[in-house]
């Protein structure tokens, strides 16, 4: 009778195929990259991409006066190939025993693991994008995207995607030009696409990158008798009473905040009266929400107000996915250079019964084609 043993289960050259399968449906943001192998057994890891610089915008010229010429300009930027690693370790009774299918899942999140850094390194690539529309004094819109790819100054309003913060879904849904992706599902052709709005495809991605707007703040009120031993807290940042004043709890509650450097805002107190401000770096984000905000008792009040005013800009990418035939060479927006696909090795230590698993992909992600993204500055 034939035996299953641990290496039939964890076999590095199955696993390699099934995740390398996994990473391309689960890769969000470059599904539209082309993948180049010219590295793969090449020697070196550096990689030289050229590029066409741009000419420049064009200038009134009055009737009969002859048009300035400039030269098409060449230039390279070179891209370092880089090796993406993640390893899990199982035990012999989690294989044989554990709960589901533990040499799956690990399948599973290996692949989610080396897409997401790819989705990484693709998102900074196009952040280093030439064209960029400031749109950071509103909120993203039908008129905003509109106004942001009339950069690529097109004669036919070609297909593209935009990846926004999903922050911004609710306001974009709430737009009467949004169609939503169930109204067309045959014709979604992206991982992750919720709908379309002037041809472009909409993907959420919390990997778009923002900046600091304006410090948004939250004002908590804390009055009345309180009672010693009573809890108050402030999402959870919970004081006990130690005195029946509100000074007392709301000083307790400030230096909760206080001490937690993790927390994206903070809290001064006068008098009862708590003002958290957002931290650089979670301005329109740590306070978007009002605070959770309770106590244990009917002595003393616990209140929220004030209006909130914080905003974050969005740096969402806008990239062309086809090419105008007659004008355009068939250069993808970014590249992926591929030195080694997805590999899986394992390592058995006899001794404890258990074996390391490993998985890495060498590679490099560059922009390659300057006129196929904008980069849109949006607030939520």
């Amino acid at each position: 009778m034939a035996t299953t043993k641990i290496n039939d289960l964890i076999n590095p050259q199955v696993m390699a195929d099934m995740i390398s399968a996994k990473v391309e449906k689960k890769i969000v943001v470059a599904p539209f990259a082309k993948v180049d192998n010219t590295l793969v057994g090449v020697p070196g890891n550096t990689i030289t991409v050229p590029k066409y610089g741009y000419i420049g915008d064009a200038a009134d010229v009055a009737e009969g006066v002859s048009c300035d010429t400039v030269k098409l300009s060449t230039g390279v930027t070179t891209a370092t190939v880089k090796k993406a690693m993640k390893a899990v370790e199982l035990t012999d009774e989690a294989v044989l025993s554990g709960y589901g299918n533990p040499v799956g899942e690990t399948n599973n999140q290996l692949a989610k693991s080396i897409a997401a850094k790819i989705d990484n390194d693709a998102m900074a690539a196009l952040q280093t994008a030439v064209f960029v529309f400031d749109g950071s004094s509103a909120a993203i819109s039908y008129n905003q995207i509109v106004d942001a790819i009339d950069l690529f100054d097109e004669e036919v309003n070609s297909e593209k995607v935009m990846f926004i913060n999903p922050r911004q879904v609710s306001t974009l849904r709430k737009d009467s030009n949004f169609i939503s992706a169930d109204k067309y599902k045959a014709g979604v052709i992206l991982t992750g696409e919720i709908g379309m709005i002037a041809n472009c495809r909409i993907v959420p991605s919390k990997k778009v990158p923002h900046v600091d707007g304006n410090a948004g703040s939250r004002t908590i009120t804390i009055a009345g008798t309180v009672a010693i031993g009573d809890k108050f807290n402030i999402d959870d940042y919970e004081f006990t009473a130690t005195a029946a004043t509100a000074k007392n709890v709301a000083d307790g509650i400030v230096a909760l905040i206080t001490a937690d450097s993790d927390c994206g805002y903070s809290a001064t107190n006068s008098n009862g009266v708590i003002t958290l401000t957002e931290k650089t770096g979670f301005y329109g984000i740590s306070l978007f929400h009002v605070p959770v905000i309770g106590k244990t008792s009917t002595a003393g009040t616990i209140t929220a107000s004030g209006t909130y005013s914080g905003t974050t800009i969005y740096k969402c990418p806008i990239v062309k996915l086809n090419n105008d035939a007659e004008t355009e060479e068939d250069a993808a927006a970014i590249t992926i250079y591929l030195k080694k696909d997805t590999s899986v090795e394992t390592e058995r230590d006899t001794l404890a019964r258990k074996t390391d698993i490993s998985v890495d992909k060498h590679y490099t992600v560059a922009l390659t084609n300057d006129g196929k993204v904008v980069i849109c500055k949006l607030l939520a």
